[in-house]
């Protein structure tokens, strides 16, 4: 349940790897990005030149989307991506845009029903349903692994409750570790006080 950070690894995609050639080895500073437009709502997939600061409701036009309206768009893929409008502009991080028709989509999340089909949908093994009952206890979201949560969106895909389950987790997670990362400042700051009596 380790990041790769922890044991001083970077892992980069290659855009940004080919970005920093040219940032160090060339002076050229990262001014756009070849984003990839794909889904069910794209007439025909494919990479667009975008300028840092285009609006993604320019790239669906670009993309022949003609009621840019009736669709929706995530930022990334259908199990990372993020829910974009079209007035949402493209930066260093975008690199692909899932298009899809909003009759899809579903909206308003209903109560869980205890399925358990997030379980085993799980790609690290941890049982999303657990924690979503818990996550506003930080003994249990650490017992579960809840900071193992990788946010692929697996159990989302699933849940017929339509619950944001990994963003859920994610945010638990992220305040766990906020939480666990001022018990050790405060710990150091004491370590320190003492040595100093």
């Amino acid at each position: 349940d380790e990041r790769p950070v922890a044991r001083g690894v970077l892992v980069f995609n290659v855009a940004t790897v080919a970005a920093m050639a040219d940032a160090t080895l060339k002076g050229r500073r990262l001014q756009r990005r070849i984003v990839s437009v794909f889904g069910d709502a794209i007439p025909r997939p494919q990479l667009v030149d975008a300028p840092f600061g285009t609006r993604v409701g320019a790239v669906l036009s670009a993309c022949r989307v003609t009621e840019p309206e009736r669709v929706s768009v995530h930022e990334g893929g259908p199990m990372m991506g993020t829910p974009v409008t079209t007035a949402h502009r493209v930066g260093p991080a975008t690199t692909g845009l899932w298009v899809h028709a909003d009759v899809d989509q579903r909206v308003d999340p209903a109560p869980c029903i205890r399925c358990r089909r997030c379980v085993p949908a799980c790609p690290v093994g941890l049982n999303p349903l657990l924690l979503w009952t818990r996550l506003h206890d930080d003994v249990a979201l650490e017992r579960l692994g809840a900071r193992a949560c990788t946010g692929c969106r697996c159990c989302d895909v699933v849940c017929p409750s339509a619950l944001p389950l990994a963003a859920s987790i994610q945010a638990a997670a992220r305040r766990l570790e906020a939480t666990r990362a001022a018990e050790r400042r405060a710990h150091t700051a004491q370590r320190r006080f003492e040595a100093h009596e």
